[in-house]
């Protein structure tokens, strides 16, 4: 596809005077940062991190340490700065996709959690995974070889970034593992397929597509899985299932339900939720709805049948007091 020139939102600019960092704001919505007059020569210098109440996040080369940051100089009191590297493009982007989650997830009152979340990226980063997220470290390695450049395919990113919000908000049950549209683990199932929806409903889009080396495109429509999909190995609601099966299910609901309740019940579970299997799944993601709203049976009992998973809707949910 070809460049598009966005601007930066929402990242660290600084105003350096004699050297030293005189004054920090954040890029608004249109990439602009507005100082304070400053008498005598000033540069600026332009870094992948942001801190708010709600986002605090930085990406660095993938030696962890060294921040991505162009110096610009200021003249007549303005500067302009034209990014055209790839990598650190990319990295800006990944600031502002943040933000985009930060928006979406605001009306839940989720602050920046205490640890930041640190992003590795560069042309010589390979990551074993592609791109993952570490729940532990609060740390997301994002694909940088040639032609992959992950920091750039915003459902990839974002998908990470649902990873992030599971970790940081609710109970983050994912072990780990291949995964690609197969049965597999309800946790690690639950885990990929929130992600992926997630992707796509911060975006509004069903489209999740990650462009490859070669010119490759990766391409899942979260709206319509593969028949193939549907229905479990096994019985019940604890047998392997799909991915899709969560994704598909997930964006059925949208119309039905509001979006911040299906994004809640996701990123609020806890260890007390769990239900069927050890940590948390999607039978623990469907009793949780049905708490936060009453009228998610109805929808819930088409959307059941329709991708063959065997939760049962006649017993009450078991919501706390």
């Amino acid at each position: 596809a070809a460049a598009e020139w966005t601007p930066a939102r929402g990242v660290q600019v600084e105003l350096i005077h004699g050297g030293v960092a005189a004054e920090r704001v954040l890029t608004d919505a249109d990439g602009r940062a507005v100082f304070n007059a400053t008498a005598g020569p000033v540069t600026a210098r332009v870094t992948a991190r942001a801190k708010t109440e709600r986002v605090d996040i930085e990406v660095r080369h993938a030696d962890g340490e060294t921040p991505w940051a162009v110096e610009v100089d200021v003249v007549d009191d303005r500067a302009v700065v034209d990014v055209e590297d790839v990598y650190l493009s990319g990295a800006l982007n990944v600031v502002g996709l943040m933000h985009d989650v930060a928006d979406v997830i605001a009306p839940l009152g989720a602050m920046a959690p205490e640890m930041p979340l640190i992003v590795r990226w560069d042309d010589k980063f390979t990551p074993g995974c592609g791109s993952c997220f570490f729940d532990t470290t609060f740390r997301l390695d994002l694909g940088g070889a040639e032609g992959e450049w992950d920091a750039h395919d915003d459902p990839v990113v974002l998908h990470e970034l649902g990873h992030f919000a599971e970790a940081a908000y609710g109970h983050y049950s994912n072990q780990g593992g291949y995964h690609d549209l197969q049965p597999i683990a309800p946790t690690l199932a639950w885990s990929e397929g929130f992600a992926t929806w997630f992707a796509t409903e911060i975006r509004g889009d069903p489209d999740y597509t990650d462009v490859r080396p070669g010119g490759f495109v990766y391409h899942l429509d979260v709206a319509n899985p593969p028949d193939t999909t549907k229905g479990v190995q096994g019985e019940g609601p604890t047998a392997p299932h799909s991915e899709a099966l969560v994704y598909g299910l997930l964006w059925d609901l949208r119309e039905q339900l509001d979006q911040e309740d299906r994004i809640w019940a996701a990123i609020s579970l806890t260890a007390n939720d769990d239900l069927s299997a050890v940590g948390a799944d999607l039978v623990d993601y469907l009793n949780r709805l049905r708490c936060l709203t009453p009228l998610a049976d109805e929808p819930l009992a088409t959307a059941l049948e329709f991708y063959e998973f065997p939760y049962g809707l006649d017993d009450p949910p078991l919501c706390p007091r």
